[in-house]
């Protein structure tokens, strides 16, 4: 049984494959790492985006509706305090609306962060929207009415009571819940860094396992090209030297096995012409002695009649000379 014709095995499966697939697996996965490379850096760049979006429209846009609840707080009391210290009427009114307003936008202010807002305590919120109600109603109904009479007394005496304890108590839960959006955006700082790491952590470990594969596989492949290439001009080179006992011994059925198991077949047909012409180099030799034997036989028998030959002509030179005697008698 020759090589080509042997079981094959498991292990031979991949020598089995042709060079042009070797060559194009190995360039295969060496474009499968760089994808992977690349989809995690794709999905590492768009967490990133998510958390940057996130951090603004909740953290950064949850500081920025505290800071307008803060900004109307503060306009808030200036416009009180511009109203009672103003004496003209038409002065007062328009600080009244103008608080009005303010108002409003302190209400907007806190409704806004509630949607924006991630880590701030919503019951906080409700209680600065009632505390800051409190505030205004004690405005419009204590404060307001006793500046426009020109009660100051009576203006200290609702600000002492009615306003300052809510005013106080608003400022308090403002501060309380920009602390917290301090704290978070602190926290969403820390985890955007720390998903850096992971992700240079990730992508390092991807390559490096990415970069080994590909040179495992393209080396698998070289050495699978080389070693046939090798074994085949071993026989080569034996053929060349006059040795036709040396074969491939190669298994595989790829391109390089196929042509060696071609090589190892001519070298078994040369060898049997060899043996045959040896056979025939044989039996000629063997006749080439018999034929000289023959000659040589065939030599001395044309010697042995040759002085027989000569013993009959003297013999026939002395019945002629006895006859010529006779005659001569």
């Amino acid at each position: 049984m020759s090589t080509a014709d042997r079981p094959r095995t498991r292990r031979a499966w991949f020598a089995d494959r042709p060079v042009g697939i070797k060559v194009l697996g190995a360039v295969g996965i060496t474009a499968a790492a760089a994808a992977a490379v690349g989809l995690v850096g794709l999905s590492a760049v768009g967490s990133t985006h998510d958390q940057t979006t996130a951090l603004y429209a909740h953290d950064m846009a949850g500081a920025a509706d505290l800071a307008a609840a803060n900004l109307a707080m503060n306009q808030s009391q200036l416009e009180v305090v511009s109203h009672a210290s103003s004496l003209d009427p038409q002065f007062k009114q328009r600080w009244a609306d103008q608080f009005t307003t303010t108002a409003a936008d302190f209400d907007a202010a806190l409704a806004a962060y509630a949607t924006h807002t991630r880590s701030g305590d919503l019951t906080l919120v409700d209680q600065a929207r009632a505390e800051y109600a409190s505030f205004a109603d004690g405005v419009q109904s204590q404060a307001f009415p006793r500046s426009a009479a020109g009660d100051t007394r009576g203006y200290f005496a609702a600000r002492d009571q009615y306003l300052t304890p809510h005013m106080t108590a608003v400022q308090d839960i403002l501060g309380t819940l920009t602390e917290a959006e301090e704290q978070a955006g602190a926290a969403s700082l820390d985890e955007a860094g720390q998903q850096y790491v992971d992700t240079r952590l990730m992508l390092a470990a991807l390559l490096v396992i990415s970069v080994a594969t590909a040179l495992a596989v393209g080396a698998l492949v070289a050495r699978s090209i080389t070693r046939g290439l090798s074994k085949v001009r071993t026989v080569a080179e034996a053929i060349e030297a006059g040795d036709l006992t040396v074969t491939s011994g190669l298994t595989s059925r790829d391109e390089v096995g196929r042509m060696a198991v071609a090589l190892d077949r001519a070298q078994e047909s040369l060898r049997e012409v060899m043996a045959s012409v040896v056979t025939s180099a044989d039996a000629v030799a063997a006749s080439s002695e018999e034929l000289s034997a023959s000659s040589a036989q065939i030599s001395a028998s044309a010697e042995e009649t040759s002085a027989q030959s000569g013993v009959v002509s003297a013999a026939a030179e002395e019945v002629s000379r006895n006859v010529g005697t006779v005659a001569a008698g």
